[in-house]
């Protein structure tokens, strides 16, 4: 995230004027949106085509505020400008939130996105509020495993369809899920292939794909930050697909996300050590079960399995199965 944060970090800080915000911004879409410093030295996301809007009442969290109709000076390099605008404002005191703002803001709403009218902004920034909604709950697992899922998403030949097949939720059976087609992604930091399984990924229906992704991830000075890493997939697909990579990050990492974000693992160990397997010949628990039995999880070695060329994987997704 560092080269698009270190540009707003050069915008300087506005000079106040008496009758109106002033906003020291950056054009990031040809359509009227721009990331921008306020008075205050936060980062604001603004949007300056929206003639005519109707007044809204604010939106305000923890971390953000979104407010409607707003009269601002707008000042891009020599030249200034007055205009209503929409904007939003990151309220957080953490460099690091303020980094993950402003490469959201990027993704979903800069050059990859099209024209937008007054409904198709409120959406979108209501899917920005319950991303940083999600700041305020806890992690619902450690920063290794969505690292993981993240670099598999990286390593596709077809990034739309992969993060199309990513989960919508953490309640999925799998990790990837459309058609024909289930992933489910694992991760080591000991360099042991035991993983945690359910019975249904092992046994899944007739007709039905079942893969387990298996990496190495290492957490290490200097290495690719999780951040980085989300950032580069978010910047290889449209708005859409952006916004649910950051929606899917921040749901994952909840009120860790700004230190998670920095963490920094071994991207050479990953790439080399993905490994694709059949979960119908992992070692694991399958039916016939005791009746009343429910809910079986097991840990299996897969140092003796036979590995399936990851090609297989890339091949699925881009034969249509998904």
């Amino acid at each position: 995230m560092s080269e698009s944060f270190d540009s707003w970090s050069k915008l300087p800080r506005p000079t106040p004027t008496g009758d109106s915000r002033t906003l020291s911004v950056l054009e990031i879409s040809p359509h009227g949106r721009y990331v921008g410093r306020a008075v205050s030295g936060r980062p604001v996301l603004v949007f300056a085509s929206l003639a005519g809007a109707r007044v809204r009442a604010p939106i305000v969290l923890r971390h953000i505020r979104t407010e409607f109709s707003v009269a601002c000076e707008l000042e891009l390099g020599a030249t200034s400008r007055r205009c209503q605008v929409t904007l939003v404002e990151c309220l957080s005191d953490d460099p690091g939130l303020d980094e993950f703002f402003v490469a959201v803001s990027l993704r979903m709403f800069g050059v990859n996105s099209g024209p937008m009218d007054e409904s198709s902004v409120f959406r979108s920034i209501e899917s920005l509020v319950t991303l940083f909604e999600r700041l305020q709950v806890p992690p619902s697992t450690v920063p290794q495993a969505l690292f993981a899922e993240l670099f598999l998403i990286d390593q596709s030949p077809d990034t739309a369809s992969i993060i199309q097949a990513w989960r919508d939720g953490l309640s999925d059976h799998f990790d990837f899920n459309l058609g024909n087609l289930r992933v489910e992604c694992k991760s080591s930091s000991t360099r042991r292939r035991m993983h945690s399984f359910s019975m249904e990924q092992c046994a899944p229906p007739a007709g039905v794909e079942a893969y387990a992704a298996s990496m190495f991830v290492e957490q290490v000075g200097g290495g690719l930050s999780l951040g980085d890493l989300a950032t580069r997939i978010a910047s290889k697909c449209g708005a859409e697909g952006a916004q649910k990579v950051f929606l899917n990050v921040t749901a994952t990492l909840g009120s860790s996300t700004a230190e998670s974000l920095r963490r920094t693992y071994d991207e050479a160990l990953a790439e080399q050590s993905l490994q694709l397997f059949d979960l119908r010949t992992v070692p694991g628990i399958r039916p016939p079960i005791p009746a009343g039995v429910s809910g079986i999880r097991f840990t299996s070695d897969l140092t003796a399995c036979a590995p399936l060329p990851i090609e297989t994987l890339w091949r699925a997704f881009l034969s249509g199965r998904v």
